[in-house]
């Protein structure tokens, strides 16, 4: 057709599109509170003892070893680690269990925050320079983006979208969710049904 119209809209709103079903993530484990939590019937244990007591030992700070605690998460995805000061634990993105390398500098990245605000409290920024003394003492570089230079991104959000394209004309608009009740302006008004052929389209990144 020479011009196209926009979709318009039949009826009533349609109902709520029914919730998909609930992310799944590792089970939590920590270190030493709940040591139950820490196996999975498909993933080997992951023992960090070993390397938050010789942080503690490095740094002179025995409370790291007796207080601190870690867990994995599938939920962090825009950022390798964090650390609750208050409470002492250190979560860590799932993957880095495949990366024992980088998993052991996310870990003292991690730790050295809680071990930092042992000795300083909140008188210093984040990465000042009692945190960087504690990396480099651990034979890492102090860097907020980790010794290797990687982004703390290690997964990417993927992003949905439905394409609704009219099969007689191919005009067509994109939506974040399936719009049933659209149709085709310029074929409805020519007699015919309207209908639009949804497509669903997967973005990554955004």
């Amino acid at each position: 057709m020479a011009q196209m119209a926009p979709f318009v809209t039949l009826g009533a709103a349609p109902p709520g599109m029914p919730a998909g079903p609930p992310l799944r993530s590792r089970p939590t484990r920590s270190w030493p509170s709940d040591p139950g939590s820490m196996s999975h019937p498909q993933h080997n244990r992951v023992d960090l003892a070993p390397q938050i007591e010789r942080f503690a030992a490095l740094w002179s700070l025995p409370a790291i070893a007796e207080t601190a605690s870690v867990r994995f998460s599938t939920r962090l995805r825009r950022a390798w680690g964090r650390a609750n000061l208050d409470r002492r634990t250190v979560t860590l993105a799932a993957v880095l269990e495949d990366d024992p390398s980088l998993l052991e500098s996310v870990l003292c990245h991690e730790l050295a925050h809680i071990a930092a605000y042992i000795l300083v409290g909140r008188s210093e920024r984040s990465h000042g320079v009692t945190w960087q003394r504690l990396v480099t003492e651990a034979g890492y570089r102090p860097s907020p983006r980790l010794s290797d230079g990687a982004a703390a991104h290690p997964a990417q959000r993927t992003r949905r979208h439905y394409l609704h394209r009219c099969p007689v004309c191919g005009f067509s608009r994109r939506a974040g969710k399936p719009m049933t009740t659209w149709r085709c302006a310029d074929c409805v008004a020519a007699g015919l049904e309207g209908d639009l052929v949804i497509t669903e389209e997967q973005r990554a990144g955004e």
